[in-house]
């Protein structure tokens, strides 16, 4: 038995991490991988033996597969590492599944990621199909998954060429929207001023980064994300040696478990935002308190402070 849905694997130095997720890959045999490796550094000992390594892991496709390779001679970082890929991957499909090399699907992500992509593929309102589910005590929810206006999670995600082809890597047109007050995609006052920060927080510290892009290029389209009701991936990349972004300390998801979704799927009779959940998964990502939010301010009160009016109070 094989596998249907392209998919597309993102690779660098971690061995290990590499490894676990590529049997994950061969135990459903895709018919379509792509596989894209970001190039070493010099400057970085041991790492071009470490890129090797993954590189020799990756190559063993043992099943019949047809298997397509991106390794890019130099390092371009992980912003134009993956958005590259991804682009490379939809000059030849329609749709795909996107993994990195320390997100870790169960069984059930295959099946559910399939449904999902064929079910909306001409649905241009849903960008996305998520296989992490960040809310919390959500046991006896009445269907399989429900629909997203913010929580764009990219740890084992999905979409569509059509939606791909909207990515705005400047992020020229979300802050465009964001200055005509174009925005208001969280009522909760609060979580929409952690939301907008977290956002400008990844432009100015990491701007190598990817998926703040991707998130911003869904926001300014008004898209949606498709986000399961059990919790289908985990990262086995928080706080690695290697990791590039999720490297200070806790991470609201990181003691999340892989849980079995059922099938068939109960699908919701329409498209509906559930302000309750919303407010469930923004809470569960910022695992916000009193004490944390007082931290916020209080370590650069006049960065703060700044960014509250011009970003909140003010235009937005």
């Amino acid at each position: 038995m094989s596998y249907n849905t392209p998919i597309l694997f993102v690779v660098f130095k971690r061995v290990d991490t590499t490894l676990q997720v590529f049997n994950a890959i061969r135990k459903i045999r895709p018919k379509k991988l792509y596989i894209a490796a970001d190039g070493h550094r010099e400057s970085i000992k041991g790492e071009k033996q470490c890129c090797d390594d993954v590189k020799n892991i990756v190559q063993n496709v043992d099943w019949d597969c047809d298997v397509k390779y991106l390794f890019q001679p130099n390092n371009l970082g992980s912003a134009l590492n993956v958005t590259q890929a991804i682009s490379w991957v939809f000059e030849q499909e329609e749709r795909c599944i996107i993994l990195e090399d320390d997100t870790l699907p169960n069984s059930s992500f295959w099946k559910f990621m399939e449904e999902m992509l064929e079910k909306y593929k001409f649905e241009k309102r849903v960008m996305q199909v998520n296989g992490l589910c960040p809310y919390r005590n959500i046991s006896n929810y009445e269907y399989s998954y429900t629909f997203s206006r913010c929580l764009f999670h990219c740890w084992g995600w999905g979409t569509w060429k059509e939606s791909w082809e909207k990515f705005d890597f400047s992020m020229e047109k979300f802050n465009k929207s964001l200055e005509m007050g174009e925005m208001k995609i969280i009522v909760n006052p609060i979580y929409r001023f952690l939301y907008l920060r977290n956002i400008f927080k990844h432009r100015i510290y990491f701007p190598k980064s990817w998926d703040g892009r991707w998130v911003t290029s869904c926001l300014a389209e008004s898209g949606l994300a498709i986000l399961p009701s059990k919790n289908m991936v985990v990262n086995l990349g928080l706080n690695h040696q290697f990791a590039s972004h999720t490297i200070e300390g806790e991470h609201s998801f990181e003691n999340l478990t892989l849980e079995e979704i059922s099938f068939p799927l109960k699908h919701p009779s329409k498209i509906h935002i559930d302000e309750a959940l919303e407010n469930n998964g923004l809470k569960a990502f910022f695992n916000i308190s009193l004490i944390k939010m007082l931290k916020i301010f209080f370590k650069k009160p006049v960065n703060e402070i700044s960014f509250l009016y011009n970003h909140f109070l003010g235009r937005t």
